[in-house]
């Protein structure tokens, strides 16, 4: 299992010891804010300013896939002064070097360090090292205190601002500021640096033994309420934990009782160092004296990637304590459909990989809105010279909005790319500096004129933004497909993002084009009278639609599934009065951008009685909770079932999973 409260570090000084350096060097350097030299270069090994101050090297500069506790370094053309460096790691909003991701509302400043690397115990002042393991230069824990480093499958902006822009800029040593300013950017994998060193498991004592909290008694045994404490001699990743697979917390004596493993639930967490992971009982070990194994495989892994070298099952007693409310757990595994509400389900339970539960494989579908006079009597389908994509010199008409219904659109999906309609299937050579598309929900089948009240659902996102090149040509191939239009569709810029359509609104199709070379005529449908006005135009980057008209421009949506649900039949807990905790799921955490989002409902019992069981009690429709996040919020119903939303990424057609779901319970 995964704990939301693990913070598990790399193995201790490794990043810095990755960029050549010694730790004293960190010491000295009082991270830039210490003076370990004396006047003039402080210590640099670069005298003098021998070029005016700009960057010169980024080694991450627009970089995919870095490791998330790889060191990043920056070169300038000259030593740094130790002035313009203070309040890099203070924690100060505005600072002369930043890293971090940007929002809406700001930049989030990334966790780390900047530091001088040092050669032969002096600073290389024209060198800062960001070490994004640690938010502390002198840490007495031997370790480093950020350990995942960077977010996973983040872009990370990184601005140094000149003195133009911002009151804090980078000096050199003789007080002239840095020339320019500096942006770049990179993103992260999911993964760490490689390293080939195995794991072990030590103990607590070096020896193998395990540790509690509470401690164990004098007679060896251990208190029901203890938590374990397991202890390696390096970071492990988090998210090689999963209860029952990786490593497995067995009552033994009630797996003899019972003929099958009885695992006990509960949650693992990690110190500061990620070595030392603690496992809590979801409530306690029980209290009738048991037998319990500890057992761990090779499935625990460090951080980059190495099993454990020495798996082994570790055991110990529990003590006899007279008045423990009893644990019990409602398993599902998925080897079975016997649970699965097949009237809601659209993910797999079981059926692609025995015993998982994972979503549904992405599918696309193409979306061909062409609206016919036959659909519409009183409509004529016609060709015009399409405004976004209109000639230099035309007037400016280039931002245009358009309303496709969800009738026409269909269910939900990821909308990927879109495509316009050429008349006659022919291109005209055209080139357009720039052409931002951004698409979301209204609830209206009519425009406004201000363009930006026509998003009044959600949050619109724009899908691209970039130059755009239309080439000349006769033909496009394929075509639609339908007799309906006959000709084909060519794609709008590529999208840098997609958009989560909810198949339940209407969509805006929002494109702004610069004014292009030449322009193109496109297929049309222009509504009959009483049509709703489902198109405006306007001026390049403008903000009002200066004509509404009845008109719906031929489109090609291409929408992908990535989201599908797995919903559960109800399971009886047997009791009226249970006390859930916190549920166990494995894995905890998806990985490669997928998301498995879990809700339970509870219900109360009510007497149903059937041939052969007069006792026979049901779920009470009546008393339905609605689905929750927090499983303990269903405490006192009888009844429970649970929803997994699952979402799949939609550009690497990865699923999310699960191999197991527990819903711990006392009574």
């Amino acid at each position: 299992m995964r704990s939301n409260e693990a913070t598990v570090p790399v193995a201790p000084l490794s990043g810095l010891r990755r960029a050549g350096l010694q730790w004293a060097g960190v010491l000295c350097a009082g991270l830039l804010l210490a003076a370990c030299g004396s006047g003039g270069s402080g210590g640099t090994s670069l005298p003098g300013n021998p070029a005016p101050l700009k960057v010169t090297a980024f080694e991450a500069n627009r970089k995919d896939n870095w490791a998330r506790n790889q060191t990043i370094e920056i070169k300038f053309s000259a030593p740094l002064s130790k002035k313009s460096l203070a309040g890099l790691n203070d924690g100060s909003l505005r600072k002369a070097l930043e890293i971090g991701i940007v929002t809406a509302n700001g930049r989030i400043p990334a966790k780390g360090v900047f530091y001088h690397p040092t050669e032969q115990n002096k600073e290389i002042r024209n060198v800062l090292i960001f070490n994004p393991t640690r938010t502390k230069p002198v840490d007495d824990l031997d370790c480093d205190d950020n350990p995942f480093g960077f977010q996973p499958l983040t872009t990370y902006d990184v601005h140094i601002p000149g003195p133009s822009e911002s009151s804090k800029y980078l000096t050199a040593i003789d007080g002239s500021p840095i020339i320019e300013t500096f942006d770049s950017f990179f993103t992260t994998g999911e993964g760490y640096i490689r390293e080939h060193k195995q794991p072990r498991y030590t103990g607590v004592d070096g020896q193998g033994s395990l540790a509690f909290d509470p401690p164990r008694f004098i007679n060896g045994e251990v208190p029901y309420n203890s938590r374990i404490l397991i202890v390696f001699d390096e970071t492990l990743d988090p998210n090689t934990f999963e209860l029952g697979n990786t490593i497995s917390i067995v009552n033994e004596t009630l797996s003899a009782i019972q003929g099958s493993t009885v695992l006990v639930p509960g949650t693992f967490s990690t110190d500061l160092c990620g070595r030392t992971w603690k496992f809590s009982p979801s409530f306690s070990f029980g209290g009738a004296g048991y037998d319990i194994a500890v057992v761990l495989t090779t499935g625990l892994k460090d951080l980059a990637g190495n099993p454990i070298a020495n798996p082994q099952t570790i055991r110990f007693r529990t003590e006899v304590k007279a008045g423990v409310p009893t644990t019990q757990v409602i398993n599902e595994s998925f080897d079975t459909g016997l649970m699965n509400d097949t009237s809601v389900t659209d993910a797999e339970w079981g059926t692609t990989t025995a015993g998982t539960l994972q979503g549904g494989a992405v599918t696309s579908v193409d979306v061909i809105v062409a609206l016919q006079a036959a659909q519409y009597p009183g409509g004529v389908r016609t060709r015009v010279r399409d405004h976004p994509f209109a000639q230099a010199g035309s007037g400016g008409v280039g931002h245009d909005q358009w309303i496709y219904t969800q009738a026409e659109l269909g269910g939900a999906g990821a909308i990927t790319s879109i495509g316009w309609g050429p008349s006659s299937n022919a291109l005209f050579a055209s080139s357009h500096t720039n052409v931002k598309v951004t698409l979301g929900h209204t609830q209206g089948d009519a425009l406004s004129t201000n363009l930006s009240n026509n998003f009044d659902v959600g949050t619109p996102v724009k899908v691209c933004d970039s130059s755009y090149i239309i080439p000349q040509r006769a033909t496009i191939d394929p075509p639609c497909g339908t007799d309906a239009c006959a000709v084909g569709y060519w794609p709008l810029p590529t999208f840098s993002n997609f958009f989560e359509y909810n198949g339940k609104n209407n969509l805006v199709l929002d494109v702004n084009a610069s004014l292009g070379t030449n322009y193109q005529i496109t297929r049309i449908f222009f509504g009959p009278v009483g049509f709703p006005n489902r198109h405006t135009f306007g001026a390049v980057d403008g903000t009002t639609g200066t004509l509404i008209e009845p008109v719906v421009s031929d489109m090609r949506f291409t929408k992908k599934r990535r989201t599908t649900i797995a919903q559960s039949r109800f399971y009886d807990s047997g009791q009226n009065n249970p006390d859930f905790s916190t549920p166990i799921v494995s894995p905890a955490t998806q990985s490669g951008g997928t998301e498995a989002q879990i809700e339970f409902e509870g219900a109360e019992g009510i007497l149903f009685p059937i041939p052969g069981n007069p006792n026979n009690v049901v779920p009470d429709p009546t008393t339905y909770t609605g689905f929750l996040t927090n499983l303990d919020q269903l405490d006192g119903y009888r009844f429970v079932r649970f929803r997994v939303t699952f979402i799949a990424n939609v550009n690497t057609a990865q699923v999310p999973y699960i191999n197991s779901i527990a819903l711990p319970y006392i009574f």
